[in-house]
């Protein structure tokens, strides 16, 4: 039974080299998993990589690398939430390209805004939403 890992992190290039090289020297899948601690399909998966001549690194994850990433960033975008309370995703929007110069869409700021817990808050000065009550017909009761 493999122990259970709160956060898949790579396994380390080390350990690639000792199960690759493991299997050469002839233990099965299942030894070499029990071993190491690591799943058959872990195993299989760099076995094929070792065959087919690829390298054993870690592959880069996919996709595109976030836009708003540093303390640096989550610095600026509190500034620029806290300076105006009215502010919208829009405006941030145009304020960050101000500031930064780099374009930056609205889901961004959404998503940035959501991650760093803060949240727009209606002002004094906006209506309050409400529903309003249907009428009673007739006056009936």
């Amino acid at each position: 039974m493999l122990p259970t890992i709160d956060r898949m992190d790579a396994y380390s290039l080390d350990l690639r080299q000792r199960i690759v090289a493991a299997l050469a020297a002839g233990q099965t899948q299942k030894a070499v998993a029990e071993r190491f601690c690591v799943s058959r399909a872990s195993i299989q998966r760099y076995a094929r990589r070792h065959r087919e001549g690829r390298n054993l690194r870690r592959e880069p994850i996919p996709g595109r690398t976030p836009k708003l990433r540093t303390e640096e960033h989550d610095a600026l975008l509190r500034h620029l939430f806290q300076s105006v309370t009215d502010r919208t995703t829009a405006a941030l929007s145009q304020a960050w390209q101000q500031e930064t110069g780099q374009a930056i869409s609205q889901p961004t700021i959404w998503r940035r805004l959501k991650a760093l817990g803060l949240s727009f808050k209606k002002s004094v000065a906006s209506p309050p939403s409400e529903t309003r009550r249907s009428v009673r017909p007739s006056g009936k009761r």
